[in-house]
């Protein structure tokens, strides 16, 4: 051997172990230490409808009123409808609703009525009238101011008798929500209404119909909430020809809205109850009932 000794070749050990850990990280990973798959209710999440997306909605009701003659009855919206004589009615309405974002909402849809009075038995339900409205918040609340919203709606019949007027309905509405504490569970509530009708064709002219509520609410954390309304409206009379001569009216009224929430804020359904009582100028007192169901039919939803 030459001095200084022989040159020792790499151990096999030392080899083996590089040629291993080549191969080790070659070769894909088992599958029982790949990316753990994800959950089902995380798959469910990902293929329903993005939850910044507009919610679109059929906002269905029923509404049940016994009414006297020369009054109005108030609407889902806030708004008003006159009726022209005494006795009770069934409407039924379902508007395709958008919540563009969660200040601004537009709907479009018609509705569905019948009526009966002492002497008539009930009509057949038959197509009413087309309506098209928005709502828009265009004030958040401040320490001081409350959020501020304004609301709009045209209406317009649909199915009329031969002879009949055309008119008509214009509502628009402004409301004030005071949230109480920072969740928005409890606040307290006041708006303003009001609704035009004007005569397209035929004789005939309706004064404004002017109305306003003052109330709160508070939601609980099951997704139940409860609304209470107390207001006043006035209406200043008018004729449609023949078929309506209203005198002025005055109306005190009250509200109570049931409602639930699922987790996610979407409304399940409603039960409102109202009550009023008209004093027309004759000094007569008389009273008026209704009873209110909505079902939101939800097409796209928040999540």
């Amino acid at each position: 051997m030459p001095s200084g000794g022989a040159r020792r070749p790499a151990p096999f050990s030392r080899a083996l172990h590089r040629v291993l850990m080549a191969l080790a990280c070659a070769l894909p990973a088992p599958a029982s230490l790949a990316e753990e798959p994800p959950r089902p209710e995380e798959a469910a999440s990902e293929a329903e409808p993005s939850a910044t997306g507009p919610v679109i909605y059929i906002d269905a009701s029923a509404t049940l009123a016994r009414s006297p003659g020369n009054s109005f009855v108030i609407g889902r919206r806030g708004f008003f409808s006159i009726t022209s004589s005494s006795g009770k009615s069934l409407s039924i309405d379902a508007p395709l609703t958008i919540d563009i974002t969660d200040d601004l909402s537009v709907y479009a849809g018609f509705d569905f009525a019948s009526s009966k009075t002492a002497s008539t038995p009930w009509s057949q339900l038959a197509l009413g009238s087309f309506t098209t409205g928005f709502d828009y918040t265009f004030l958040d609340q401040t320490r001081f101011l409350p959020e501020l919203s304004v609301s709009g709606s045209v209406s317009r019949p649909v199915n009329l008798p031969a002879g009949a007027a055309v008119t008509t309905t214009w509502s628009g509405g402004i409301d004030a929500d005071f949230s109480l504490d920072e969740s928005g569970n409890r606040g307290l509530i006041a708006g303003l209404a009001l609704t035009y009708v004007t005569v397209n064709s035929g004789p005939g002219q309706l004064q404004p119909l002017y109305g306003g509520y003052v109330g709160a609410y508070h939601q609980w954390e099951a997704g139940w909430k409860l609304t209470g309304k107390a207001g006043y409206a006035t209406f200043g009379g008018g004729n449609l020809g023949t078929v309506i001569r209203a005198t002025p009216v005055q109306q005190a009224f009250a509200t109570l809205e049931f409602e639930k929430y699922d987790a996610a804020d979407n409304k399940l359904f409603g039960l409102g109850l109202a009550g009023a009582l008209s004093r027309g100028t004759t000094g007569k007192t008389s009273t008026s009932i209704q009873l209110v169901l909505s079902v939101p039919l939800y097409l796209t939803r928040k999540r």
